[in-house]
């Protein structure tokens, strides 16, 4: 953690790495403005670094800071890029946002490097086009244990994560949260679902005289079904405008804390399916109504 200077602004706790030049192929960085390193800059530990946006953000502001000179470990460091803001990604190797990134040639000579801090140091590796995951982890280990020296029956002393794994136990977790939702919302359907028929029962029975009026005159049964089930559909649009209101509303609070995105879908599809299932019942009640029976009992 370094503290960075411009003038009289400063950045407090600015997490630095010092990167071989082939960071930029192996976790593709956009940049939002300026470069990455070039082969003659990285090899002689030139004195420039590239920043985050945050720390961009807090150091310059509205300040152009691509060519700036800011102020680490005593040394003044020439500003040759800034990093695309990241945000809040789960499955980030580094938070670019909030750090610096310096040459491993610079590094060396601020540093040293080659402590044994088992948080200083991580080779990253990346498969190339077509060749198997597999037998990439397999030829790294190979190699890392003939440069550790390690004897064929001696277990290995590090160990080699993918972001495969990381996907796979948020997937696994999401998984969950996914099959808890659903129990969730299906019981909510069927809560919504008997609420509605319930409506429509009520619905049916205060307006029989008028049923039998209609039919007496000359109204089809499916005139009479048509209608319920509409105002059916249309109770739950209803609902399910002011439930998307509410849900929107929340997921707008929520959106700067979570640290993935939120999104809904098929919420009105679910209430047409909900008010015409709700709805069905009483309606064929009202269309099945004999007209002298609904106006005596309407009376």
């Amino acid at each position: 953690m370094k503290t960075l200077k411009y003038r009289s602004n400063s950045v407090e706790g600015a997490f630095c790495v010092a990167v071989t030049y082939d960071m930029d192929e192996i976790f593709k960085p956009e940049f939002e403005k300026g470069r990455y390193y070039t082969p003659g800059e990285y090899h002689i530990g030139a004195n420039k670094a590239i920043i985050g946006s945050k720390v961009a953000e807090e150091l310059f502001g509205s300040v152009e800071p691509i060519g700036k000179k800011i102020r680490m470990s005593g040394r003044d460091l020439e500003v040759i890029g800034v990093f695309k803001r990241t945000g809040k990604d789960l499955l980030k190797v580094m938070d670019f946002d909030n750090g610096i990134i310096i040459s491993y040639e610079l590094g060396k000579k601020i540093a040293n490097l080659k402590n044994d801090n088992p948080f200083g140091a991580s080779l990253n590796v990346k498969a190339a086009e077509g060749v198997d995951i597999e037998k990439v982890k397999d030829d790294l280990t190979g190699t890392l244990r003939q440069e550790r020296h390690l004897k064929p029956k001696e277990e290995d002393n590090f160990s080699l994560n993918t972001m495969s794994i990381i996907a796979k136990l948020l997937g696994n977790v999401f998984g969950v949260l996914n099959l808890v939702g659903l129990v969730i919302g299906m019981f909510a359907i069927v809560v919504g679902m008997v609420s509605v028929a319930n409506i429509m029962f009520v619905s049916v029975k205060e307006r029989t005289n008028l049923i039998g009026i209609k039919k007496a005159l000359g109204a089809k049964s499916s005139v009479i079904l048509l209608e319920f089930l509409v105002e059916s559909v249309i109770l739950c649009i209803f609902g399910g405008i002011f439930g998307l209101i509410l849900v929107y509303a929340l997921l707008a609070a929520l959106e700067n804390t979570m640290p993935f995105p939120i999104y809904l879908d098929l919420g009105m599809f679910l209430s047409i399916i909900v008010g015409v299932l709700a709805g069905v019942i009483p309606a064929m009640q009202a269309a099945r109504m004999d007209p002298v029976d609904a106006m005596r009992q309407g009376g």
